[in-house]
Order: structure tokens, then sequence, then C-alpha cells
């Protein structure tokens, strides 16, 4: 580039170049040319006028990603380069200092990078100089590498473990190796790793330039040694946080600096305890992560990562034996000035002091003839020196930590911990209060109700009432209080705290206290109100060997309250050896995917059938169900004796009609008080003879069942205790109608259809039939009702006790049934026991939106929970719950205009609505599309919603200064 280019820029721009750039051209354009480095497409300098040309005036256009974040930006700006992620360095016209950044990545204000310059082109310089000089390190050691890797590939040949070791050397992709790391039977040092972390980030360039980041490593290489104090890795953390923090929203590559320097402050103990059952990549371990965004701009990484990672750890599925007699003075003294210096010159006179020593092992001596790639924690200097234990022997605890804002954590997780029984006597009932032989107290656990005790005496009556409530639901079959203790959990639930318990990633996505489907698995993580189920696999992770699962296993329950585990698509053919092992036998839950084809028998089916004991086990789950007679023979036969819930998720009993009869009327079947499943069409009818025979059945859920099940029915015999009945697909016209309308369950209270097929006639038969005498809860999820059929309801025997009535009666395209809601008899008095009411998409394409006026006209004073979705929620309707007597009991409220366009409601009437004295009472509200602007800071003030537990405001347009206070004044208060 000349001056006639910086004319032609000047001129196709039209603006006046900044000074700084034209010295730049005119002074150093020869040297910028002669170094090879900015000639790449999306290079940091652009050194072609045509490229600078094309950059600024593009960026300029009405769409692009600049010009919407930074608008007017070329009235201010110069682009010269870009960092390749959509974001632009650039000079300020009015000849201010410095390079900044702009883009459509790097939030909406302009980042200053370098001072002047003259500063960017030498760090662009040098750091070409360094990336050369580091590519030809990377060359010769490769071939120092290979001979390594040859070494160690013959060393564990024909060894149990040469495939793991096989794969070790064969990955490239430093990602792909820290999996294979996890099918250890141990996991790998914290020391090692933050060797391995800082050789890392010494490859990210102009590391020192970064905020605190030289100290920081200073303070890591001091961790690994010993040498550094708790609080000055906690200080440190925390100020890389802040860093971390402010970095987050840039797409270059100085963003993941701090983020790589921040992950080598996880404390030991944190890193050790956070991956056994469910890893969540610990921060230690994903320092690669950051380093290759870095870097790379991937997260796979190069060879050289992956080449320092064995560096470091050496081949861990196959450690070499260190003979006594090689630490010789001499090897010893190498070794010793090597690790303190960091200088690896010495690693060739190291080989000949250990091949004089006796050691003859060709992967020791062929590491130390490697010129190149050495690192402090080289694991042969570490072998030499005997840094590291045998990790073989390091105790891996399952472990789980606490947090309340008001009892001790210590305190907490003490009275936690006394929920292990590996190694404690048995508790007996007669160290427990007379009063748990009270027929109410029955099948509730003593110890959970005395922890309840204490943690209302500690200030959590919230916590203390939820684990009342959940022993109940989950221990016994519904009764007289089965709504409302339903109810009330869900009030419980609000005022959970969703971090009370740090489980190591309990499930996927926190803890789920409380739902609508009893008849799903969500909320058993949470049995009885505490911990109950985790996942045995973190997804996307190796399982690892069974031994180690068990080590985990043993730690969990001897020191957790936790009892379920999911074992997924895993362990299959190690079941047997966990399930009879002692940590094994303490299970309550377990659940597996039975992935194979229909006709063949999963492996872990037959460990149930061969367990050598009776097992504690209350709850199994077989995602997939049962695919073979084998199947259903085996399961049959296992000693199931405590089992009370079978679930077969996505999965039915499909096998002959033999086979399911063995199946169901093996002794624990025919005890169990929770089922879950499908049916298959060759055992249809016997299934359903066989289900009314089960003496114990409370709840019962059947998926997709055959029209042969639903009419063999009519001919089985009552079912003496269904409670709750939940179909899913069921075909319920014609004769299977009326096959369910003589269904013989005098004591069903609680009835869900999902899904299911019926006409106008079936449904009105269905309506007017026995089967609707008892009901208190009620839910229409498919079919759908509309005016006419909720007339029939209203008409029915349940009518004037029902207390739960969901309606969801959108489509797939969530249009909905009615033409009118006025008007129907929900506003005339037709259900006055009400305490729940869902109604979901309920309008026709021409119906009369007149939400309003069934909010004005409802009576149903002992109205608790209220659930409104896409009801065309306007300013009538917010005045109608502020001012309708009906709504003063309410304690949670959910009000939802997901598919509106417009949010037809104003803030000032949901102020109104929220701010009145109908709403006192209420625990949990949640507000979906309404638009209330900056006036949600009205949640701010405790006075709102005084008994308020937990709130979530989504799609508020609320500012996020706005957000910010709130979140501040009342963090139960979630404002999106």
């Amino acid at each position: 580039m000349n001056k006639t280019d910086l004319t032609a820029i000047q001129q196709e721009l039209a603006i006046t170049l900044p000074a700084a750039y034209r010295n730049l051209i005119e002074q150093r354009a020869a040297e910028i040319q002669d170094a090879g480095c900015f000639e790449e497409h999306l290079s940091p300098l652009f050194i072609n006028s045509e490229r600078v040309i094309q950059c600024n005036e593009m960026q300029r256009e009405k769409d692009a990603g600049t010009e919407y974040v930074f608008p007017l930006w070329w009235e201010t700006y110069f682009l010269i380069g870009t960092n390749g992620g959509g974001d632009y360095y650039c000079l300020r016209l009015d000849n201010e200092p410095g390079v900044w950044m702009i883009g459509a990545d790097c939030g909406d204000v302009a980042t200053l990078i370098v001072p002047t310059l003259d500063q960017f082109v030498d760090q662009l310089l040098a750091d070409h100089v360094t990336e050369v000089q580091r590519q030809a390190d990377l060359d010769r050691s490769r071939l120092g590498f290979q001979l390594e890797n040859a070494a160690h590939r013959r060393a564990a040949a024909g060894k149990s473990d040469a495939k793991n070791s096989d794969e070790w050397f064969d990955e490239h992709r430093v990602r792909s190796l820290f999996r294979i790391i996890d099918r250890l039977p141990h996991k790998v040092s914290p020391r090692k790793l933050r060797l391995y972390g800082i050789a890392c980030c010494k490859l990210i360039p102009a590391l020192k330039e970064g905020a605190h980041c030289t100290a920081a490593i200073e303070l890591a290489e001091r961790m690994t040694l010993g040498e550094a104090s708790e609080d000055a890795r906690v200080a440190m953390e925390a100020l890389l946080r802040v860093e971390v923090e402010r970095t987050v929203k840039m797409s270059n590559p100085l963003r993941w600096r701090p983020t790589a320097v921040h992950g080598l402050f996880q404390s030991d103990e944190d890193y050790l305890r956070d991956t056994p059952i469910y890893p969540r990549d610990p921060s230690l371990a994903k320092v690669y992560f950051a380093t290759s965004y870095a870097l790379h701009g991937s997260p796979n990484g190069s060879d050289l990562e992956a080449n320092l990672l064995r560096e470091v750890l050496g081949n861990p599925f196959m450690p070499v034996d260190f003979e006594p007699h090689w630490r010789t003075d001499q090897v010893r003294a190498l070794a010793e000035n090597m690790f303190e210096s960091q200088d690896f010159t010495k690693m060739p006179a190291l080989a000949e002091a250990l091949a004089a020593a006796g050691c003859d092992d060709s992967r020791i001596l062929s590491h130390c003839q490697r010129e190149s790639g050495h690192v402090r924690g080289c694991w042969v200097v570490d072998l030499i020196l005997e840094k590291e234990p045998d990790p073989s022997r390091r105790e891996l605890p399952w472990d789980f930590r606490c947090h309340h804002p008001r009892i001790d954590a210590k305190a907490l997780k003490a009275r936690l911990e006394q929920f292990g029984t590996l190694g404690s006597p048995p508790r007996s009932l007669d160290s427990f209060p007379a009063a748990f032989e009270e027929p109410s107290n029955r099948g509730a656990d003593p110890a959970l109700q005395l922890f309840a005790d204490w943690l209302e005496e500690n200030s959590d009556p919230n916590w203390a009432d939820y684990i009342r409530i959940r022993s109940v639901l989950d221990e016994r079959p519904p009764g007289d209080d089965y709504i409302d203790l339903f109810e009330r959990q869900f009030e419980c639930a609000a005022g959970m705290q969703t971090k009370l318990l740090d489980l190591d990633n309990l499930y996927f996505s926190g803890y789920q206290f409380a739902q609508d489907a009893w008849w799903g698995s969500e909320t058993d993580h949470f049995q009885r109100g505490l911990p109950s189920d985790i996942l045995a696999v973190s997804p996307g992770q190796d399982a690892g060997p069974p031994e180690q699962l068990i080590a985990r296993l043993q730690s969990m329950v001897q020191k957790t309250p936790l009892r379920g585990v999911d074992f997924q698509e895993y362990f299959a053919d190690s079941m047997l050896q966990i399930l009879n092992s002692l940590a094994g036998r303490e299970l309550n839950g377990i659940a597996f995917q039975n992935q194979l084809r229909s006709g063949m028998t999963s492996p872990a089916i037959p460990a149930l059938a061969s367990l050598s004991h009776a097992p504690r086990i209350e709850r199994l789950r077989i995602q997939g169900g049962i695919k073979s007679d084998n199947d259903a023979l085996n399961l049959a036969a296992a000693p199931l004796n405590h089992l009370r819930r079978l679930d077969m998720q996505y999965g039915a009993i499909n096998c002959s009609k033999d086979a399911a009869d063995q199946l169901m009327t093996s002794t624990w079947f025919s005890q169990l008080g929770q089922l879950y499943c499908g049916i298959g069409e060759d055992c249809a009818e016997t299934a359903a003879q066989h289900l009314s025979q089960m003496p114990q059945l409370h709840s019962l859920g059947l998926s997709r069942p055959p029209r042969q099940t639903l009419i063999a029915l009519s001919n089985a015999e009552e079912f003496q205790s269904l409670s709750r009945l939940y179909l899913h697909g069921a075909d319920l016209t014609g004769e299977a109608c009326q096959a369910m309308c003589t269904l013989k369950a005098p004591k069903l209270i609680d009835l869900w259809l999902s899904k299911c097929v019926a006409k106008a006639a079936d449904l009105r038969a269905l309506l007017t039939s026995p089967l609707f005498d008892h009901l208190r809860a009620v839910t229409f999820a498919g079919p759908r009702l509309n005016e006419r059929s909720l007339h029939l309801l209203a008409q029915s025997n349940c009518a004037s006790q029902l207390r739960i009535l969901r309606l969801h009666c959108g489509d797939s395209r969530c249009i909905g049934t009615f033409k009118s809601l006025g008007s129907t008899v929900l506003a005339d008095d037709a259900f006055p026991s009400l305490t729940t009411l869902t109604i979901s998409h309920p309008f026709s394409k021409k119906a009369k939106h007149d939400t309003a006026v069934l909010l004005r006209r409802l009576n149903a004073p002992n109205l608790r929970h209220l659930t409104l979705e896409d009801c065309e929620f306007d300013d009538e309707c917010a005045a109608a719950i502020g001012e309708n007597p009906s709504f003063a009991n309410l304690t949670r409220l959910s009000l939802s205009q997901v598919y509106a366009p417009d949010s037809p409601v104003s803030p000032k009437r949901i102020e109104t609505m929220i701010r009145s004295n109908n709403l006192k009472n209420v625990v949990e509200l949640k507000l979906r599309q309404i638009a209330l602007g900056d006036e949600v800071k009205m949640f701010a003030d405790e006075t709102v919603l005084p008994r308020l537990k937990s709130a979530a405001i989504g799609g508020s347009k609320s500012s996020n200064e706005a957000a910010a206070f709130v979140k501040s004044a009342r963090p139960i208060v979630y404002v999106n």
C-alpha cells in the first residue's frame, strides 16, 4: 500500500484518514508487507486498499452487524482490520489515539484495545514471530513424540488396557483426550491438571498483558508447590471472575485469556468431588477449552495441547514402575535442577544418567531423548522426584455441599449425612416417638419427620412442610386429603431454594419440586422432600469401569440422602455386579434404558432376576419397556419384594400372553401401587384382567393402550384401590368408550386424558358415566372440551365436589374449541368447590374473546391456583382478578400470552391488580409476555405481594436497569 492507495481510500470513503494510519503506511509499509502475516482476508490489519474500502463500505450497509449495533459508526471510526468473529479494529477519525474495537458481538460500547496504532502493529508482529517459532518447535518435537508414543504402544501391546492406551496416543484433539481420561478408575490429581493448565495458558499470545494474569500464573505455580494460602487462592479467583465477566461479551481471542487463567483456581477439594456421579466439566479440567478458543477459535485443541497433556500424564492407563535404584544422586540432581529452573535442555543428559543407572524402560528413555515439548509436571521428572502419590489409592468421595440463607451449612450437612446407612447401625422405630404409630403417620419415614421438625426449629418451616407433604404423597395412596396436599406441595415448592443443596448437577436442570403430571418421573429426584435420584454418567462422557461407580455409590449412600440412580444406557452388562455390591443393596430407586430391538433381551433385566438378595428397590423405571418374552420372564423372577412403582417410559409390556401372565401374576408385580406402561397387542386382553386384580394399585398410567385392553376392562373385576388414572393416546370411540364408561373404579378421584380420540357422542357418554361420579380432579388435554361438553361435566355427579379442573383446549396450532368463555357454565356456579383452575388456548378462530366476563362472574370462593394461558388477558381481566372476591384466596397465579403479538393488557392495570387486596396471599406468580415495562419495579417493594416466595416475569419488555433493580432488592423475583 502506498500514498496513491491512501488517496483512493479517502476518496472512496469520503473521509480524512487518521494521521496515525497515514504515518504507519508511509513509514512501515515495507516492514508490514515483508512480515507475511497480514495477507489473509480476515486479517487484524488490512494491507490492501481494496480490502479496506470493501470492509468499510460493507459494514456501512443498513443490515450490517456493525451498523446495527453502532448506528452511523463511520462518522467516528475507520475500520483497519478484523478479529474474524464479527468485530473490527478501528481508529477514531478525530485522531484521538488508540486502536478500538466495534462490531456485532463485542457489546454496544467501543472498547480500547491498545493506546497507539504502532503498539498494535508491534504486538501483531511479535505474536507472528512467536507463532513461527512455536510452529518450528512443534515440528521438531513431532518426531520425538512419535518415537515416545511408539514405545508406549509396544509396552501396552497384548495388555488388558491396550485399547485405551492406543486411543490415548492416537487422539489429536485434547477435548477427546479428556473424555478418554474419564475411563480411568481414579481422577487425575489437581496438581497435574493445574500444571497442564499453566502450560496451556503460557501458549496464549500476550498473556502477560491481561489484567492480573502474570500474578495469577505465579500464584498457580506456587499452588502446585504447596506454597500458596487458601486466602490467596480465593482472592485471586474473585479478581479473575470480575475480569471474566467484563470480557464475556467480547468475541475476540482476548476474552478467553482471563477465562483460561480463571480455571486454574478451582479448589482442589471442589475438583476432586466435582465429577464422580455426574461430571460438570470442572474448571480445572476445562482450562484447555478456553486456551483452545484463544489459540484456534474452536474447543477441540491441536496436537500441541494434546502432546502437552501426554507430557504431563504419560500413559495414565499403564503407568511406569520406576525402580528405586534408578534414582542415583546424578539422576535426582538433574531432575531437581530442571524442575526448579523449568529449563529442560538437560533432558538428553538425564537419559544418559538413567541408562547408566540401569534403566532400560524404553518409554522413559525415549521421553528423555525428546529435546523439546517438556514442561514442569513432566511425568518422568515427577516419577524421579516422587511428586505424585499412587492415584489409584486416592479416595474419591461423592459429596455434596449445602447453601442456606439461615441455617449453618455445616450443621445442615451433618443432619443430611445422618441418612447414610452403610457402616451405621440400622435405625429402629423404638427410638422414635409413639406419634409415628398414629394412622395418619403410618408409612412416613420417622427420620424424615424428625428432620422436618429440626428444619422448622431452625427457621425453615417451608422445607419442613414440603417434606411432610411429599412424604405423604410419595408413600401413601391418595386419600381424602389428596387434593389439599397436592396443591400445598406447589405452594411449598415456590419457596424452595433451588441451590439449597449443591449435588453435582442433580439431573439436568436443577430441581423439580412439583408438577401437575403426577404420573411423570420428573419429580422423582426429590422424593419425600429430599434429593433422591442422580445420573450415573454425565451426558457426553464415558461411563468408566463399574468398580469406579461402585466405589462412588458406596460413598454416596454413606454420606448423602441419595438412594436413586439412573444408569441410562450404561452399565447394562455390569448391573448384577453393581446391585450386588454393598452400596447397590441400599438403592431404593433405579432406572435404565432398554435400547435393544423388539424380541431381544436387555442384559440389565436378567441381572435383576439373578440378584442374590431382595433389594430395597421401591421404584424401577425401564425406559423403552420390555421387548421380549425373556425380558418379561426374567423380570417376573426378580426378587423385587419392596417394589411399589414401575414406569416403562417410552415403552410397553411387549411380550406374549403367557409371558405377560407370569410377569403380572408375580408376587411383586401384583403388589405395585403405581404403574405406568404401554400394553402390547399380543397381551392386550390379559393385561386388563391382571390390572384389575392388583389390590394395591392406586395410580395407573396407560400409554397408547390397544382397544382390546380398554374393551377388556369392561369385563374386568373391580379396581379395589384405583384412585388416579392417566390415559395417553387412547382411542375412546365406540366400543372402547362404552368399556371405559363401565370401568369399575369406585375410588377414582383423579382422571387425566391426554391426546385421546373421542367423538362428540363418545365424549357425551363418557361425561355422563359413573366414571365421573367421585372425581375430584379432571384434566382434559385431548379430547378437548367445548361449551357443550363442559356443560355435561357440570351436570355430572362430581361437579359440586370437583376441586381441580384443567382444560387444555389448543390443537397443534394452539387453536381452541370455545367460542366464548363468559357464556359457559364456568360462569354459572357450576363448580363451586374449585381450588385449581387451568385454562389453556381456549378460543376458536371466530371466538368472542370474553375471558373478562368469566373472571367477573366466576364464583369459586375456595380457588387457590389459577392458570390462564393465551386467554386474551386484557385490562378488564386484570380488573376482574383484582375485584372479584373469588380470587381473594389465590396462592398461585400464572398468566401467559405466548402467542399474542402484542400484550393486550396495560402495565398500569397489571400493577393495580398486583397491588390489590385479592392477591395478598399469593406465594407464586408467573407472568409471561405481559408487557410491564419499567412498572416491574413495583416488585422491589416487599409490601407488594407480601407472602410471595417466587416470581418469574418473562417477556416483560422491562429495561435491564429495572430488572437489575428488582433482583437486587428482591432476589426471589426473576425478571427476564
